[in-house]
């Protein structure tokens, strides 16, 4: 198994940064398998995303410019996903983006509800969703395939080889992935699943301007939240007070809240 082998099916390049985590779980049984699954579930069924978006929010975020980590699930398998966790083209945002964009604004900040959040992944957030690929209408289909084996070390290599990262863990199914983060030097910042099975729980949790005021404390630049679409450069904004954290609700219809 070689970077060749997973250029050539997703007919796109891996950014160079990420190379080396890239190389060392396709020297792993695991991935071979994995890769396997996928390519047969590709070539017999319609799987989300697009082969060529698989690894776009590697290819969005170089390994160079990680300032923090949104974990997802698994992709909207309604034909939306783009290979940005929570992220779509711009249209008719998901169900689960209504409660993230009334949390930005209750933090301050106005912002288009279009769907697309790629301006995130170019300012350093990392938009990973924990199983990379789904079958078209079957929820969590491609949870069996191996992929959380591949998130989960993408998690500890991050953990182990960078410092001063925050993590937006959303959610049981998410929490349970800080046992991952060891290294003193990050944060993390939970909150209910954003999904509306929760209802409105997942507001007023504050995450957003917490994460700048940590990156405002390390010296790095803080996020524009307000620029979410896909832009030419960041722009550099100050960071606002943070809310309390509401209470996490319990697991239900699929999402771990």
């Amino acid at each position: 198994m070689t970077i060749k082998n997973l250029e050539d099916f997703t007919e796109n390049k891996i950014e160079a940064g990420w190379l080396p985590f890239f190389e060392d779980e396709l020297s792993k049984p695991y991935f071979t398998l994995l890769f396997n699954k996928v390519k047969e579930a590709y070539n017999n069924s319609r799987c989300y995303p697009a082969k060529t978006d698989i690894f776009k929010a590697f290819n969005l975020t170089p390994y160079q410019q990680v300032k923090g980590l949104l974990l997802g699930q698994d992709p909207y398998h309604t034909g939306v996903a783009t290979g940005l966790a929570f992220s779509v083209d711009n249209g008719v945002p998901p169900p689960s983006l209504k409660n993230v964009y009334d949390e930005l604004k209750l933090e301050g900040y106005t912002v288009e509800r279009t769907g697309n959040l790629e301006g995130w992944a170019q300012q350093g957030l990392l938009m990973l969703n924990s199983v990379l690929t789904v079958q078209a209408g079957k929820a969590a289909s491609h949870s069996g395939l191996g992929w959380q084996q591949f998130s989960d070390n993408l998690i500890s290599y991050l953990n182990q080889n960078n410092d001063n990262i925050f993590y937006f863990l959303w959610g049981n199914y998410a929490k349970a992935k800080a046992a991952l983060v060891t290294n003193p030097s990050h944060s993390i910042f939970t909150a209910t699943h954003p999904s509306p099975l929760a209802g409105t729980s997942f507001l007023r949790n504050g995450c957003f301007n917490k994460a700048n005021q940590f990156l405002t404390k390390i010296g790095k630049e803080p996020l524009d939240w307000s620029a979410t679409a896909k832009m030419d450069k960041p722009v550099k904004i100050e960071a606002a007070a943070s809310a309390k954290i509401t209470k996490e609700k319990n697991y239900k219809d699929g999402f771990l809240f």
